[in-house]
């Protein structure tokens, strides 16, 4: 018996008006997505997948509208639906969590108000009763202590809860599909397991159908059940989703797919790089719209469009197809162009020395303390907040030493640390020798051109009012560094290295897009040629293919400079990528420190397996068979942190012992852990391959989790 689709979307337009012109950000678009099921839609920004989900809400921004095609819910086209019939279908039919819970939430509603209001709305129920039900559904998202945050507002939360609130007022009216925009791209990689995990939950328990929105390929392979990849307003792939991870057809899957870190992390190649951009879809190009990114493209992809093949589960839109063709008519696959951009040469890593390199950076029982205050006129101090807690490490010159974590934990008050945005508590930083803690005359300015920062958020550390190359030389201005001319001559030389063009100098940062800003912030921290570079979360929003070119760019900057790097994320990953030494933070405390390899592929805390087990891979034979270590609950509070270990409250292996005792980090393997109870592995085994060392081999007994 034939299934009908819950969702069938048909030869959808879908246009922007632009005072000069108009932007074709759905253009043709046709799916559908079955009661029950997960369908992803993958693509680069720019792509068309927030539209698609707006379209099929009727939520489109001014100047927007549907120009074509039928959007078919339960065989009933809502493209002509009344405004007043529509406010029923949203909320009641069709629930949709949006990408910034906090922009999305009312910030001066309690979030029980804010979830009842939408039972109200779309339910014949009394206040008493939508109160009721809302402490219902926060209960069902997994909102702890969820009959005391009803009264919370949204900045009392973390991102984590915020979204699980999101979630709650998408489903507080029951609807049979669940649009999820971009769900979990600002979260933690633990925090994100946990709102994936409960989406598909959700899903099966109540019956609906979800359209996930996502950029990250991961997310794809661990949730969906079938993937439509979009590329410039339309599919160009479409199959279920263990068929496109294994064989992609399409040419730009195909990309996305060699984009990945982990593509090239285990064998420390550079990264495969889309070259180009997409096409501006105010004026798309006649033929394929993927032809000037392509290396198959021909003369025939230039001059038509290939649409979507019929009669097949795996749909495709390409004339010279990747993959097997096994089942299918064959295709002649064109040659490939050679693109420098593509090669993948390895990268050269530091090799062990007989004689160790002289340490660029130490950091040495490095703490940082926050005062905790209360009253608006006095500021009374209630307590302090334990931001970083004793910390040590080196970093020799010439290498990357990645700092991965958890939100809170520390990571970026480490790097304002070296970089004398913050003061040490107590501790010192030493850069090539000197305390960085007398910043102040000409030996502090000396000391200060040696180490520079990039910025999480470009778009944010760049003065909006100042054009580029203003803000490149502003640098060498303040640090004196030649004559005027000189410095603009040093401006337009770092255009070319980081990879734009010098007329990019006279352009403001709200002309560039994401990547091309981070690539403004790297030149400007390499402006008074640096030493040290310290880059926070430096591609944490990019896309996977833009992210590529900004890893390459680094690496590459890396050998020409002899730059030395330290590298925050939370994305252990992209870490591996880039770094020689990986550290491992939980809390203000270093929990692991090793090879980047092998923390990777044998990592010995708990809460690293932890980590790497939450990262979504792009493989759905992977996903199915890791070996977790599930990590549970959010990071408690700096303010009163766990006695004992800090990690105990989450720890699947906790003891009483961790409770009474902090761990000191020891050595093993070649690596500093800081657990009880660290883990055990198969020398060369992947890491989900870890094999947990149970408290029984230690102790004789069965481990048991501790409570604070």
């Amino acid at each position: 018996m034939t299934v009908q689709p819950l969702l069938r979307v048909d030869d959808l337009h879908t246009e922007i008006r632009l005072r000069h012109g108009s932007v074709k950000a759905v253009d043709g678009l046709s799916l559908d997505i079955l009661p029950g099921e997960t369908l992803g839609v993958v693509g680069e920004s720019g792509s068309g997948k927030t539209m698609l989900g707006l379209s099929i809400m009727r939520l489109l921004p001014p100047g927007g509208r549907i120009t074509g095609g039928r959007i078919l819910l339960d065989d009933e086209d809502v493209v002509g639906l009344p405004d007043k019939q529509m406010r029923r279908v949203r909320g009641g039919k069709i629930g949709y969590v949006f990408q910034d819970p906090m922009t999305s939430l009312n910030p001066t509603v309690p979030i029980g108000e804010q979830i009842a209001e939408s039972v109200l709305l779309h339910q014949d129920v009394s206040k008493a009763d939508a109160r009721i039900r809302a402490l219902e559904v926060l209960e069902q998202v997994g909102m702890p202590h969820a009959g005391e945050r009803m009264s919370n507002y949204p900045h009392q939360l973390s991102g984590g809860l915020r979204q699980r609130v999101m979630i709650a007022v998408a489903l507080a009216a029951d609807p049979k599909l669940l649009i999820a925009d971009e769900p979990t791209t600002a979260l933690d990689v633990t925090i994100q397991e946990q709102i994936l995990q409960l989406l598909d939950e959700l899903r099966q328990s109540l019956g609906m159908a979800i359209l996930l929105i996502t950029h990250d390929l991961g997310v794809i392979a661990s949730r969906a059940n079938r993937v439509a990849v979009m590329y410039a307003g339309r599919v160009v792939e479409e199959c279920d989703t263990a068929s496109v991870f294994g064989n992609p057809r399409h040419p730009y899957t195909e990309a996305l797919l060699a984009a990945l870190p982990e593509s090239a992390a285990a064998a420390h190649e550079t990264l495969y790089s889309i070259p180009g951009l997409p096409p501006d879809l105010t004026d798309p190009p006649v033929g394929c719209r993927f032809a000037p990114r392509c290396r198959y493209a021909t003369d025939e992809c230039r001059a038509s469009y290939p649409e979507l093949t019929a009669g097949s589960k795996h749909r495709f839109a390409c004339f010279h197809p990747t993959g097997s063709a096994a089942g299918e008519a064959m295709f002649t696959k064109a040659t490939p162009v050679p693109i420098e951009l593509l090669t993948t040469a390895p990268v050269q890593r530091a090799t062990a020395e007989a004689t160790p390199p002289k340490p660029l950076l130490q950091l040495s029982r490095l703490v940082k303390d926050f005062d905790v205050t209360s009253g608006a006129l006095l500021q009374r101090r209630t307590g302090k907040l334990s931001a970083v807690s004793d910390v040590s490490f080196e970093l020799a010159a010439g290498s990357t030493f990645g700092l991965v974590g958890e939100s809170g934990c520390g990571k970026s008050t480490i790097g304002r640390l070296i970089v004398g945005l913050e003061h040490p508590t107590s501790g010192t930083i030493t850069i090539d020798g000197r305390d960085t803690s007398r910043l102040h005359g000409r030996t502090g300015r000396d000391l200060r051109t040696m180490m520079q920062l990039m910025f999480q958020d470009p778009y944010a550390s760049l003065d909006p009012r100042m054009t580029v190359g203003a803000i490149v030389r502003e640098p060498l201005a303040i640090q004196r560094v030649g004559s005027k001319r000189d410095q603009q001559q040093q401006v337009l030389k770092l255009l070319d290295e980081v990879g734009l063009p010098r007329t990019a100098a006279d352009r403001y940062p709200h002309e560039f897009s994401g990547g091309q800003r981070q690539r403004v912030g790297l030149a400007r921290a390499l402006a008074v040629s640096p030493k040290l570079v310290v880059a926070d979360e430096p591609v944490s929003a990019l896309d996977v293919s833009v992210q590529a070119q900004v890893l390459n760019l680094m690496v590459d900057l890396q050998k020409e400079h002899g730059l030395s790097y330290i590298f925050i994320s939370h994305d252990l990953g992209v870490v591996r990528h880039v770094s020689d030494t990986i550290g491992v933070m939980y809390l203000g405390k270093l929990v692991e420190v090793g090879p980047a390899d092998d923390v990777y592929r044998a990592p010995l805390h708990p809460y690293t397996k932890g980590l790497l087990d939450a990262i979504p891979i792009a493989d759905p034979s992977v996903e199915a068979t890791k070996d977790r270590l599930p990590i549970h609950g959010e990071l408690p509070s700096a303010i009163h942190p766990p006695t004992g270990c800090r990690f105990r409250t989450r720890c699947p292996l906790a003891q009483d012992i961790c409770a009474d005792q902090e761990p000191l980090p020891v050595s093993v393997s070649g690596r500093l852990v800081a657990c009880h109870f660290p883990l055990k592995v198969t020398p060369g085994a992947p890491c989900a391959d870890a094999i947990t060392e149970s408290a029984t081999d230690v102790l004789g007994n069965k481990p048991s989790p501790t409570t604070e």
